[in-house]
C-alpha cells in the first residue's frame, strides 16, 4: 500500500449546482491506499461474503440534494453510453445519457462456497503459500535481495531432509550421514552466518538506517526478490556466485540421486569440496571487503546533515541552501552507485533539512 499524505483543499463550488455551495476549506487526515485498483470481480466477491451496501444502493436523502425533483431521488447511478451516430450537444445533451442504471434489488447471497475462499484472508493464504515453497523468497536478506548463501543453505537442507525422508519411509530407519554431507552443511552453514554478519547494515549507523527505510529512499520489495539476485553484486554478475551456485546445484542433484540408498555411503571428489570451500572463502571476503561507494554513505550522509543543520539555521541564506543541494545530489549519487534500481531518486530529492 501507498501512504497518502493529508492535506487541506478547497471543497465545493458557488457558480455551479445549490448543493456544492458554499467553498469551504476541508482538511483530510493522511490514509493508506492500494497500488492496485480492485476488479469488478474482487468487489463482487467481496460484496459476496460481506454484504456490503455501495453508495450508489442507497436511496438519496432530499436534504443533501435541495431543489431536486423528487422523481430523481433514487438509488442508483448514471450510465454513459456514447450514440451510434453524431449528435448535436448543444441542445440534445441529454440523449447521450441514459436512464439511472438502478440496482439489482436482491440481495448478494453467497451461492457458491469458492466464492469465501477467493474473499479477503483466502488471497493472502495462498499468496503466502506460493511465497513458502519459492526458495528465492525464503531465502532474501533483509534488503529484499535473494541471499546466495542462504539459498545454499536451504537447498543442501531441503534435498538432504527429503532423502532422509524416503530413507525412513521404506525402511523406517533414520540413515546416518556421511561426513561429505556434514562438511557440505558446515561450509553453508558457515558462509550464510557470514553473509549474514557481513551484510551491508553493519557500515551504516542506525540513524541513516532509519532515514534509508523510514522514508522509503530503499525500496524494500521483501515480497519481489529476483533470480538474477543469487549471481548479481550490486547490479553485475559476480563470476564467483556463478561458480557457487553452479556447483551447488550439480551436488544437491548428486545427493538426491545417489543418496536414495543410503547417505553413510555417499561421497564427492575432494576437489568439489575444494572448490565449494574456495567459492564461500571469496564470497566471505568479497563481504570483509566493502565496496567504496558503501564506505562513503555514511561520509555523505554526515556532510548531508552539517548542511541541513546550517540551512536550518539561516534558511534565508543561499549559500547555505546552495551548500545543502549539493551534499544532497553527492549523497545521492553514492547511494545510486550503491543500490542500483532500489533507490528512489524522487523520495530522497524531496528530503527537507527538518527530516535529516
Amino acid at each position: 500500500m501507498a501512504w497518502i499524505p493529508g492535506a487541506t483543499f478547497r471543497m465545493g463550488s458557488d457558480k455551479h449546482y445549490p448543493e456544492e455551495a458554499p467553498v469551504h476549506r476541508v482538511t483530510v487526515d493522511g490514509f493508506w491506499i492500494d497500488r492496485m485498483p480492485v476488479t469488478n470481480r474482487e468487489f463482487r466477491k467481496f460484496v459476496n461474503v460481506t454484504g456490503y451496501v455501495t453508495f450508489a444502493e442507497i436511496k438519496p436523502d432530499p436534504k443533501d440534494y435541495p431543489g431536486a425533483l423528487p422523481h430523481m431521488l433514487k438509488a442508483g447511478s448514471l450510465a454513459f453510453t456514447p450514440p451510434k451516430h453524431a449528435t448535436d450537444t448543444r441542445d440534445k445533451l441529454q440523449q447521450l445519457w441514459k436512464d439511472q442504471a438502478l440496482p439489482d434489488p436482491k440481495p448478494f447471497p453467497v451461492t457458491r462456497l469458492r466464492d469465501i475462499f477467493n474473499c479477503g484472508v483466502f488471497p493472502r493464504l495462498r499468496w503466502k503459500f506460493r511465497q513458502a515453497a519459492n526458495p528465492i523468497f525464503i531465502s532474501q536478506d533483509s534488503l529484499g535481495y535473494g541471499s546466495l548463501s542462504r539459498f545454499q543453505i536451504l537447498i543442501f537442507t531441503s534435498v538432504v531432509g527429503l532423502v532422509l525422508f524416503y530413507i525412513f519411509v521404506h525402511s523406517s530407519v533414520i540413515s546416518p550421514m556421511s561426513e561429505t554431507i556434514l562438511l557440505l552443511l558446515g561450509i553453508t552453514v558457515a558462509g550464510g552466518t557470514s553473509g549474514r554478519v557481513l551484510s551491508d547494515w553493519p557500515a551504516i549507523s542506525p540513524r541513516s538506517r532509519r532515514l534509508l527505510l523510514g522514508e522509503e529512499i530503499l525500496d524494500i520489495h521483501r515480497h519481489k526478490p529476483r533470480a538474477s539476485d543469487l549471481l548479481e553484486t550490486h547490479g553485475e554478475v559476480d563470476v564467483a556466485k556463478v561458480q557457487a551456485l553452479l556447483f551447488t546445484c550439480l551436488v544437491a542433484i548428486s545427493i538426491f540421486v545417489n543418496g536414495v540408498t543410503g547417505l553413510a555411503n555417499f561421497e564427492l571428489p575432494r576437489e568439489i569440496i575444494f572448490l565449494l570451500g574456495i567459492s564461500q572463502t571469496a564470497f566471505i571476503v568479497g563481504g570483509v571487503l566493502k565496496p567504496d561507494t558503501v564506505k562513503h554513505i555514511e561520509q555523505d550522509f554526515d556532510q548531508l546533515r552539517i548542511a541541513a543543520e546550517n540551512s536550518q539555521k539561516s534558511p534565508s541564506d543561499p549559500q547555505a541552501t546552495n551548500s545543502f543541494e549539493q551534499a544532497k545530489r553527492a549523497a545521492a549519487a553514492t547511494l545510486s552507485d550503491t543500490y542500483g534500481k532500489r533507490f528512489n531518486s524522487a523520495k530522497f530529492n524531496a528530503l527537507t533539512p527538518d527530516k535529516l
